[in-house]
C-alpha cells in the first residue's frame, strides 16, 4: 500500500533482502531493465547506508558482468553494430593504459554516459579489471548516495529542501 510498507516488507527478510536485491541487480543487463529502477528501488527499499552499499556492489556486479562479456568478444560485436561514432571515440579515449584509470573515473562521474555501454566499451580496450572495476566503483559513489538519500526522503517523508541540498552536493 505504500513505500514504508514494501521498505518494512523487504527488510524483514535481514541479510536475504539485501542479497537478493544485489544478485537481481548484478543480472538486470541480461533482463533489459534499466539501472536507474533499481539505483531508486535501492534508496525506497533500505536504509541510507544499506542502500548505498548495495547500489555499489550492484552496480559493480552488474559493470563487471558486462565488462567480462565484452572481453569474452561480444563487446566487438555490439560496439562495430551499434557503437558508432560516439563508442569509437570513447574506445580510443579508454584505451589508454596508463591513464585508463583517470579517464574511466571521469566518464563514470559525469553523468551523460549510460554505465552499460561505458562498461561494455572499457571491456573493449586493454583495460585491466583491476583498474576497471576501482574507477567504477569510486564513479559510482556520488549517485549512489544521492539515490539513497532521496530513497530515504521519499519513504520517510522528510523535508525536500535537505534532500536537495545533499543530492546537489553529491
Amino acid at each position: 500500500h505504500s513505500a514504508e510498507e514494501l521498505r518494512v516488507w523487504v527488510l524483514g527478510f535481514g541479510f536475504w533482502g539485501s542479497a537478493v536485491y544485489v544478485a537481481l541487480y548484478i543480472v538486470r543487463p541480461l533482463l533489459l531493465i534499466p539501472s536507474l529502477v533499481f539505483n531508486l528501488a535501492a534508496g525506497i527499499l533500505f536504509p541510507p547506508l544499506v542502500g548505498m552499499l548495495c547500489i555499489m556492489l550492484g552496480g559493480l556486479g552488474s559493470a563487471g558482468l558486462l565488462f567480462g562479456m565484452s572481453k569474452s568478444g561480444l563487446g566487438e560485436t555490439l560496439l562495430e553494430n551499434w557503437g558508432g561514432k560516439w563508442g569509437a571515440r570513447l574506445s580510443r579515449y579508454l584505451a589508454d593504459r596508463e591513464k585508463g584509470f583517470r579517464r574511466l573515473l571521469l566518464v563514470r562521474l559525469v553523468p551523460i554516459f549510460g554505465y552499460d555501454p561505458v562498461s561494455i566499451i572499457a571491456g573493449c580496450t586493454q583495460l585491466r579489471f583491476k583498474t576497471f572495476a576501482g574507477a567504477t566503483l569510486l564513479g559510482m559513489v556520488p549517485g549512489a548516495a544521492a539515490y539513497s538519500v532521496l530513497g530515504e526522503a521519499v519513504t520517510t517523508g522528510q523535508g525536500w529542501t535537505g534532500t536537495l541540498v545533499i543530492i546537489f552536493l553529491a
